[in-house]
């Protein structure tokens, strides 16, 4: 341990990782400058994580995927998840907040996982920028080799269930009790549309965590489980093959340099203090075109980012939680289908 910690300096993590940074494809930011001025700390930073599904993905990709042919080669531009992660590097705290892909905008004329496909990443910054008022710092994408490589690199997520679950579309099966799933079968948990549950191990059936926002919720986790593998002090030795192995499925901002990504590694591989999760909801409701979407509603969409941030920012206290906001309108935004947990 006292080895890897002499070597694990910012200086030598950027040299070490600067040959396969430099492969990683990037995207152009430069010309965005937020309006968004919400009070932040200096060190808290906020970036836009999104998946781009089947983009870029070559047939031995889809194959080892695990997403079939039809979604392999399917290229429709539309985001398959959408999140803002908020990381302090001096609370060694992480917020997590999901935006679900049917949000409805009104301005655009729909959904804001359309939005990437017509109007490119920047428009996309600038949508969440609105929804949420936080500015966004930094954007990660992502498609779904990427993840699956991620998974697998750190050796696979565990989850523990307190019942049986499948997907037959999926190809998916998960025993109750404790799972290790490889990047493929965490690819097929986070994106599940037909989950089902059987508590006998027998008769299966969709319960409220198979909606969307269950959905959300097995992505929350599966990025909860990656994030606290930033505490391994193995994983900074690891980090040049990581980038040599995401280079063509991960694009990065043009502003996010080797030097800032060593600094943030070095940083949590102290250790991850809290880790919260939010996901904005909505109303439903039908369109002219018969498409059912969410209506979000601003005030409390900013609020609920709002408080992520200042948990994030450790400014919240089980003592001072009391808001100026009305709580139970945040409440509902917090309440759990599932209880997803590592295996003991």
């Amino acid at each position: 341990m006292i080895f890897i910690a002499s070597f694990t300096g910012v200086g030598v993590v950027t040299y070490n990782i600067y040959d396969a940074f430099s492969n990683v494809e990037r995207i152009e930011i430069k010309e965005f400058n937020s309006e968004i001025e919400i009070p932040k700390a200096s060190s808290t930073k906020t970036f836009l994580l999104f998946s781009v599904g089947s983009e870029g993905l070559e047939y031995e990709e889809i194959r080892r995927t695990g997403v079939g042919k039809a979604r392999g080669g399917m290229l429709d531009g539309l985001t398959d998840s959408i999140m803002v992660v908020i990381a302090n590097p001096n609370t060694h705290n992480l917020g997590i907040l999901s935006i679900p892909r049917d949000l409805w905008l009104d301005n655009k004329g729909s959904r804001i996982n359309e939005v990437y496909k017509n109007y490119g990443v920047l428009e996309l910054v600038r949508e969440v920028e609105d929804l949420t008022s936080l500015p966004i710092d930094h954007v990660i994408k992502s498609n779904f080799a990427g993840f699956v490589d991620l998974v697998d690199l750190v050796g696979g997520i565990d989850v523990e269930l307190d019942y049986s679950a499948k997907d037959d579309k999926a190809k998916l099966l998960l025993e109750k009790g404790c799972n290790n799933l490889s990047g493929e079968k965490a690819l097929a948990f986070a994106r599940s549309r037909h989950w089902k549950v059987s508590y006998d191990g027998v008769n299966f059936r969709s319960d409220r965590s198979s909606s969307d926002f269950g959905r959300i919720e097995r992505q929350q986790y599966v990025l909860t489980q990656l994030a606290n593998e930033l505490k391994n002090p193995l994983l900074i030795t690891k980090v040049n093959s990581i980038f040599s192995t995401l280079a063509g499925n991960v694009a990065l901002d043009t502003n996010l340099t080797a030097r800032e990504i060593s600094s943030w590694l070095v940083s949590f591989s102290k250790g991850v203090g809290k880790i919260e999760k939010r996901t904005i909801q909505g109303i439903g409701f039908t369109t002219e075109q018969g498409a059912s979407v969410l209506q979000f509603d601003r005030l409390a969409s900013t609020a609920l980012a709002q408080e992520l941030l200042d948990e994030t920012n450790g400014l919240i206290t089980e003592q001072n939680r009391e808001r100026s906001i009305d709580e139970n309108r945040i409440d509902t935004f917090k309440e759990n289908l599932t209880d997803y947990k590592p295996c003991a």
